[in-house]
């Protein structure tokens, strides 16, 4: 004999079956998926406000770096000297020489 869904549903209730278990409908399961997300995301911790990090944090790390290169004691000491004396040219010493247009 095959029962339909609610002839199912009735045919249990009457023989005091509780194996029948009552389906959910689409529209539920939407509305519960979209609360567990909003939930989810409510619980998240916010990301911290990010900053440009300080000349003195990125010559911190380039020195730290340094030291945990295994460089020879004179490369390490060529390039800790240039993080900590940068050579920084002067105005105008960079650019290429300007000829006059008139010749």
């Amino acid at each position: 004999m095959i029962f339909s869904h609610s002839e199912w549903l009735l045919v249990c209730r009457v023989s005091g079956n509780l194996l029948s278990v009552p389906t959910m409908k689409p529209l539920h399961i939407l509305t519960l998926a979209v609360t567990a997300v909003i939930l989810a995301g409510c619980a998240s911790q916010p990301k911290p406000e990010e900053r440009p990090y300080t000349d003195a944090e990125v010559k911190q790390f380039a020195l730290e770096m340094l030291s945990r290169s295994g460089l020879p004691y004179e490369d390490y000491e060529k390039v800790r000297n240039a993080i900590l004396h940068p050579k920084v040219p002067s105005v105008g010493k960079d650019l290429p020489l300007q000829r006059s247009g008139r010749s």
